[in-house]
């Protein structure tokens, strides 16, 4: 006997007790838990259907027993669609073990400091800064030449 979990998707109008009975007459199981998860409008139509009832079923039984569920379960109308799971030989998924990196201190960049007090730096380094962009404008204003005329005053006074 293997453990099983059997999904059921079915018409609106199939109730939870015809689910059972019908899973513990198959089954041949007198103890069967079943859970009604929901109500749901379909992705797309199925059979013709739109909306269905899905129900949850855990049980222990016998693998010829499950072919004679999934034969019958083709078989009936009121069934949409259903799916079998084999819980002893599923495979659970494994997290991925998560591994340092080694050559993260490596690869760290290394930041220093310029002083001990950062503030009373910058304040310095912008009146250097102010003071060195004067000197730089005082230095490259060009003096002006005398004798030059723009070019406009010289065609206003050709065509005179």
């Amino acid at each position: 006997m293997s453990n099983y979990e059997i999904l059921i998707l079915t018409k609106m109008e199939v109730v939870e007790a015809t689910v059972q009975k019908f899973l513990t007459e198959t089954l041949k199981v007198k103890d069967l838990k079943i859970q009604k998860l929901e109500n749901n409008e379909l992705a797309y139509p199925i059979k013709k259907e739109t909306h269905a009832n899905y129900f949850l079923c855990n049980t222990k039984a016998d693998p010829s027993l499950i072919t004679e569920l999934t034969r019958k379960l083709n078989i009936k109308k009121d069934f949409l669609r259903y799916l079998v799971i084999n819980l002893d030989l599923e495979k659970g998924l494994k997290p991925k073990k998560i591994r340092p990196n080694r050559n993260w201190s490596k690869n760290k960049p290394h930041f220093t400091p310029r002083s001990n007090n950062p503030i009373s730096n910058s304040n310095e380094q912008v009146a250097k800064t102010e003071s060195n962009t004067k000197t730089i404008e005082q230095k490259e204003k060009p003096a002006k030449k005398v004798g030059k005329t723009s070019t406009k005053a010289t065609k206003k006074t050709d065509k005179e």
